[in-house]
């Protein structure tokens, strides 16, 4: 594969998804998410549509050996999907507000992936209120920011998400992740069984 690296882009995706392509770039984001490395390539452009491509994971000779090395690839395709938000390409919606508002990236193949843009916490806080926040990747296509509030509240979200998401193509996880300043991580209404002992 011919790389250009303006066609490099992070891909979220549950871990083992990529066991068919065991050559691909990928690293661990949490316990059950990697980030795949993906070149993205136009196809087509319909005037009435978005544009079409093909996404294709990147494999470690794609890179040239010195040429671009994993992290330095893996920062261009970071910068690359920051640049798709600053130009709107890829958008936030926010709905609601206070306790039942929400922001989403939604309805593009790299909506769930934004969950590793530098300025999340900061653009959901600015639109939500608040600074505790978790968020929901249900599967590629989207990616939901909403205040933390209470158990019952989190329960009554998560909930409505199953429901409306259920059946979707390219499934994520359906746990929950805090969304911090400069990170996520895992969140567990428990603690899991293993620390319990």
């Amino acid at each position: 594969m011919r790389l250009d690296r303006s066609t490099l882009f992070p891909l979220l995706v549950p871990r083992g998804y990529l066991s068919g392509a065991p050559r691909a770039l990928c690293w661990r984001l949490l316990d059950g998410l990697e980030v795949a490395l993906v070149s993205y390539q136009r196809t087509a452009v319909d005037p009435a549509q978005e544009a079409r491509g093909v996404a294709q994971y990147v494999r470690g000779e794609d890179l040239g050996g010195p040429v671009l090395t994993a992290e330095e690839a893996r920062a261009i395709a970071l910068e690359n999907l920051v640049s798709l938000v600053e130009r709107k390409a890829l958008s936030p919606t926010v709905t609601g507000d206070g306790d039942h508002g929400m922001l989403m990236f939604v309805d593009h193949w790299l909506a769930a992936t934004c969950v590793l843009l530098p300025g999340l916490w900061g653009l959901a806080r600015e639109a939500l209120g608040t600074g505790e926040l978790v968020a929901s990747v249900p599967h590629r296509d989207a990616l939901l920011v909403f205040p933390m509030g209470t158990a019952e509240s989190r329960a009554a979200v998560t909930s409505a998400i199953t429901i409306a998401e259920r059946g979707v193509r390219k499934p994520i996880t359906d746990r929950l992740l805090r969304v911090l300043p400069r990170a996520v991580e895992p969140w567990w209404e428990r603690a899991p069984v293993e620390w319990l002992e």
